[in-house]
């Protein structure tokens, strides 16, 4: 069934059209595009898992107010992708198993503008990696299952400006995880599915940048994950479906509240900065109503939002501005 201008205004939320699974075509596309020119505030189109190729793909390309494009899951191939890797308007840009191939992917090597890109499952190969692992500007980066190896990612560890890598379902060991904790820049990474082992993890235990790290079944054991418990800066870790007992897990739980308590002190101001704020303008709300316009439903949402505001600004200075509690990461 061919989408309809109705069906496109119920897909949107905010600045943001979703139109995931719809069994769209290129057809479909340049209805959509059609609206989105008419509706210059949606910034964000998802329209992944669908039957769009490269036509639409260049279609969606002209459309210079989005910021976000997910077109995983559709078959937009090489020129698809390289239309999308001419554009300046895109800083973040999802084409999981999107077969746009190595060409593809050295396409987008090239764009100076993008932030983040995902081109996992398969979209690209060996040759794509190590053109991608070259690009100054990106900051995420997936490339999960993409049938690398070590040479690969040492390429991908070489990059200074990445601060987030997603490595996961590949084929590489030892040797490419020492390759990424050497790196200096990098905030997140996942390298979960690939047979990094003890040494492999001891050596990402003692990179000092990182904060979330998720090596989800890699072959790791007690000794490597005691390792990560001396770690004083991560504060999210994921080290499930591998070799540990539960004490080695309470050990996990146990560094990950640490670390968190631990956090910068420009954190902890930052949170108190915000709570207080709040409570000034609840409070300053309630001295509006009363003095100027005495309106008992001012008074009311004032005070709620005075009273929320000072329950968080004390609550963050009690707890030192603890974040909310994350899901453990330890699992047995």
């Amino acid at each position: 069934m061919p989408i309809t201008i109705n069906m496109i205004k119920w897909s949107v939320n905010g600045n943001t059209l979703n139109l995931r699974a719809r069994d769209l075509t290129d057809e479909d596309v340049e209805v959509i595009c059609d609206y989105l020119i008419t509706h210059p505030k949606i910034t964000s189109l998802n329209v992944e898992i669908n039957k769009i190729g490269y036509k639409g793909a260049i279609a969606l390309a002209a459309i210079t107010q989005l910021k976000s494009l997910n077109l995983s899951n559709n078959k937009i191939g090489v020129k698809g992708a390289v239309a999308l890797a001419a554009t300046t308007h895109l800083e973040n840009l999802k084409l999981g198993n999107s077969k746009i191939g190595d060409e593809g992917a050295i396409a987008l090597a090239a764009n100076q503008h993008l932030k983040r890109l995902d081109v996992s499952r398969y979209a690209i190969g060996k040759v794509g990696v190590r053109a991608l692992a070259a690009n100054k500007y990106l900051e995420f980066l997936n490339v999960g299952e993409s049938e690398i190896g070590d040479t690969e990612i040492i390429a991908l560890a070489a990059n200074q400006h990445l601060k987030r890598l997603d490595v996961s379902g590949n084929h590489f060991g030892c040797v490419g995880a020492t390759a990424l904790a050497a790196n200096k820049y990098l905030e997140f990474l996942n390298v979960s599915d690939n047979q990094i082992g003890d040494k492999g993890v001891k050596a990402l235990a003692a990179n000092h940048n990182l904060k979330t790290l998720i090596a989800d079944n890699t072959r790791i054991g007690e000794e490597g994950v005691k390792a990560l418990t001396r770690n004083p800066y991560l504060t999210s870790l994921y080290v499930n479906q591998n070799r540990i007992g539960k004490e080695c897990a309470k050990a996990v739980d146990k560094m990950l509240q640490k670390n968190r308590k631990n956090m910068p002190r420009k954190n902890i101001i930052s949170l108190m900065v915000l709570t207080g704020f709040i409570a000034v303008v609840g409070i300053a709300a309630v001295a509006i109503a009363f003095t100027i316009f005495f309106h008992p439903a001012l008074v009311g949402i004032g005070s709620i939002v005075g009273l929320f505001g000072l329950i968080g600004l004390v609550d963050g200075a009690y707890n030192k501005g603890e974040p909310p509690s994350h899901p453990r990461a330890c699992a047995l």
